[in-house]
């Protein structure tokens, strides 16, 4: 297999687009756990973004990864694929919320959510929604019946409130990353004049930090790409803000 392989690298060094050799090469770069699959399989749905084998193969590498975020769209990209490897249904939503439950339960139990007093009614009722997920566990279930995403949806009232939960906190997560960074990353941007984006660990963990030290301006004030302050806000001004935004996709 070694010697196959081989083979196959050499005539993709020679050919880089040799779409037969990049799936062959592929394939047993997976099956032998080489960490250069993810690479070959993201080259393979370049040329071709439809093929359901590579989806599949790389949601698989994702999951493993425990990066439900990379995961989902690339089974969702290939349902018949999924049922041939085997990935349930409750597999995807177990790994979806061991990855969501640790970030929940943290805003939580360092009382990073601002009082709702005062704060818009949005953001009280996305309060209400995620304190009674947290009394369910925090579980993550899709909401669906099966893994396409047009599946039906369930009729259990506990499993809407569980999703609906789950839904908000990705939701309200995203978009206080973006509020917040955003501004920063195209400041970077404009004065290296290079594209600039950020590291959403790091910005999940810059946002815990930042979140410790009430009345913190630096990174949640609005900024202009020359770097002047057009609006100046706390990052829990900025926590209210992205939780109510978020309660409009429910």
């Amino acid at each position: 297999m070694k010697e196959s392989l081989a083979a196959y690298r050499k005539a993709i060094a020679l050919q880089p687009n040799l779409l037969p050799a990049l799936q062959a090469a592929a394939q047993i770069e997976y099956y032998t756990k080489d960490p250069a699959a993810e690479k070959t399989l993201a080259k393979i749905l370049t040329l071709d973004p439809n093929n359901q084998v590579a989806h599949a193969m790389s949601g698989v590498l994702a999951f493993e990864s425990r990066d439900c975020a990379a995961a989902t769209p690339h089974f969702e990209k290939a349902p018949q694929q999924v049922e041939q490897q085997k990935v349930s249904l409750q597999d995807m939503q177990s790994i979806q919320s061991d990855h969501v439950m640790l970030l929940a339960r943290l805003f939580e139990t360092r009382n990073l959510y601002p009082s709702a007093t005062g704060a818009p009614a949005a953001y009280a009722t996305g309060r209400t929604v995620l304190t009674a997920w947290q009394s369910a566990g925090y579980d993550c279930p899709t909401g669906l019946t099966g893994i396409d995403p047009k599946s039906a949806a369930v009729t259990d009232a506990t499993v809407l409130s569980q999703s609906a939960g789950c839904l908000l906190f990705h939701t309200f997560l995203r978009t206080l990353l973006h509020n917040v960074f955003d501004d920063d990353f195209a400041v970077v941007a404009a004065t290296t004049r290079q594209s600039f984006g950020g590291d959403s660990g790091a910005e999940i963990r810059g946002m815990l930090f930042m979140l410790k030290t009430a009345g913190t301006h630096a990174f949640c004030d609005d900024v202009s790409t020359s770097f002047t302050v057009t609006a100046s806000k706390t990052c829990e001004q900025q926590v209210i803000a992205a939780l109510a935004s978020a309660v409009t996709t429910l």
